[in-house]
C-alpha cells in the first residue's frame, strides 16, 4: 500500500467520521508486508486488527479500503459492500477499476 494513499484515506476518514452515527465503529487491518504507521489514524477511534483478513471479514458490514491493494477483492467476493478512496494524485491501481457495484 502506497504512504500516499494511507495519508489521503486517512485524511478522507476523518472528516467522513463526523457524518456517521457514533455507534459505528471502526477498524485498520494493515497490509502483512507494510508496516504502518498507526499514528496516521491519531485522530480517529480505530482499532487495529492483527488477524488474517479472511478470519476476520465476517465481523464487518462494509470494507474501506485505498486503491492500491488487493485486498478489496477479498472483501468483494466474501459479499461486503467495498469503498475504495480513490487518491487521484496517483495511478489508480485498484484491481477493482471500473468494476460496476464497487
Amino acid at each position: 500500500m502506497l504512504p500516499s494513499s494511507m495519508s489521503h484515506l486517512s485524511s478522507v476518514l476523518e472528516k467522513a467520521i463526523k457524518l456517521i452515527p457514533a455507534s459505528y465503529k471502526l477498524s485498520y487491518k494493515p497490509h502483512p508486508g507494510y508496516v504502518a504507521n498507526s499514528g496516521i489514524f491519531f485522530n480517529l477511534n480505530i482499532s487495529i486488527i492483527h488477524n488474517d483478513l479472511v478470519n476476520v471479514m465476517a465481523d464487518f458490514d462494509i470494507a474501506i479500503s485505498t486503491n492500491s491493494t488487493s485486498a478489496s477483492v477479498d472483501a468483494f467476493q466474501s459479499g461486503l459492500p467495498v469503498i475504495i478512496v480513490y487518491d487521484d494524485s496517483e495511478l489508480n491501481l485498484s484491481p477493482l477499476y471500473k468494476q460496476q457495484d464497487v
